[in-house]
């Protein structure tokens, strides 16, 4: 892979989802299928390919463990996007996108329009590996280099973000690269932005004591594990909320969590723009 397409700090972590990703794809009773996250991987090895060479190896509890939260709110936030979708909303927007594939791989109608909001670093790196994958783009994809701390609302106008219209917003696995404050400045903009009948996808993980994300929150990048109160927090910035554990969704998916992966415990929020909040 040539310099310029380097990812940086956080970016390199979307390796590591899309080999988690690549390896449920290759499951005999998989929940989704991600084609292109083994090639997103295969383009630079590394960290995400180590996932890729466990094949059928047991995980190790931190690998059970994130695993197995990655996939399941892969899932949700699958489901939550078909939903917006067959509730009419044709403006998608992925705040953190990574090296998400949805636009690909959700067969979603041939109107709808998802805008990709990532770093410069990752925005050209994917964009590179799908040029060299020559994948054909079946509903419109808008990538945005925008950094989330900034004036990230303004580059999604530019490329033809409709705010009067209902917008499906996804917030996968973001929230712990930022602050508190940050997160906070992050979902006010987003509350500004969406009318009435405006959908919310977003996950937080949440791990019991000594769990693998708990244990790296001092670390860079991670900088915050979210509120005590979920469901307090998404309604106080406008939105009807259902939240959602991990368990409930593998559940529903009849995937149930192993021992080790229970040390992660995540939440799954799903968010709906009412005319009033009351």
């Amino acid at each position: 892979m040539s310099s310029e397409h380097r990812l940086g700090a956080v970016g390199a972590t979307a390796l590591g989802i899309a080999a988690i990703r690549a390896r449920e794809s290759a499951r005999t009773d998989r929940l989704f299928d991600d084609p292109l996250a083994g090639a997103f991987v295969d383009a630079v090895g590394g960290r995400g390919a180590d996932w890729l060479s466990l094949g059928d190896v047991e995980l190790s509890e931190d690998q059970a463990a994130i695993s197995h939260w990655v996939v399941m709110r892969t899932v949700f936030i699958d489901d939550c996007i078909r939903q917006a979708s067959a509730d009419g909303i044709r403006q998608f927007v992925t705040l953190g996108s990574g090296l998400d594939t949805r636009p690909f791989r959700l067969a979603l109608p041939s109107g709808c329009v998802f805008y990709e909001v990532d770093t410069a670093d990752v925005v050209a790196f994917k964009e590179w590996c799908l040029s060299e994958l020559g994948v054909r783009e079946p509903v419109t994809r808008l990538p945005v280099i925008a950094d989330l701390r900034g004036d990230w609302l303004s580059a999604l106008v530019a490329q033809g973000l409709r705010e009067e219209m209902p917008i499906a917003w996804v917030l996968e696995g973001v929230t712990i690269y930022l602050t508190a404050e940050e997160n906070d400045r992050l979902l006010h903009a987003v509350g500004r932005s969406s009318s009435s009948g405006s959908r919310l996808a977003l996950t937080i993980a949440r791990p019991t004591t000594g769990g693998p994300v708990a244990r790296s929150e001092s670390a860079t990048p991670f900088r915050w594990l979210g509120p005590t109160d979920v469901k307090a927090w998404i309604h106080a910035h406008g939105w009807q909320v259902v939240v959602r554990s991990t368990e409930e969704v593998a559940a529903d998916h009849e995937r149930p969590a192993e021992e080790g992966a229970r040390r992660m415990v995540g939440q799954l929020v799903d968010g709906r723009r009412p005319a009033h909040i009351g």
